[in-house]
């Protein structure tokens, strides 16, 4: 689960209220790029409709840093994911916003929300795409 061109390339899961997803990607053509490392602390887990978690990028050792590419980036988001039943499906609904943020730090969050919806869009696309090989093989 990584935006086009990108793969996991280091995931551990401890899905707990406190636990962490910390992960790390690369890019796919990219052998020797360094690899880009976040980590998101879960705060609240209510199945199957609500996850919140603390997001931040992070090194291999789960420290908190700075963005890579993004020197103003904030060091802490907040991201809210709710899932509803609708018409037989589901509908995601994800509110992502600076957590604890200087102004500068909102304002260059603010303004990725083009390429970051472009990120998750794509992510959610590879999703579909999974779920339907599922549903094929049933």
């Amino acid at each position: 689960m990584s935006p086009p061109g990108m793969e996991l390339s280091h995931c551990s899961v401890d899905a707990r209220v406190g636990g962490a997803f910390h992960y790390a990607m690369k890019p796919v053509n990219v052998p020797d790029a360094p690899a880009m490392w976040g980590k998101w602390t879960f705060r609240e887990l209510t199945p199957p409709e609500r996850i919140v978690v603390v997001v931040q990028f992070s090194n291999a050792e789960g420290g908190v840093t700075r963005h890579p590419m993004a020197e103003q980036w904030p060091l802490f988001t907040l991201s809210t994911t709710t899932l509803s039943e609708i018409d037989g499906g589901t509908l995601l609904r994800l509110e992502w916003r600076a957590l604890d943020a200087s102004e500068a730090e909102e304002a260059i969050f603010d303004a990725s929300h083009a390429s970051m919806a472009q990120g998750w869009g794509g992510s959610m696309d590879a999703l579909d795409k999974y779920l339907a090989q599922l549903q094929a093989k049933r």
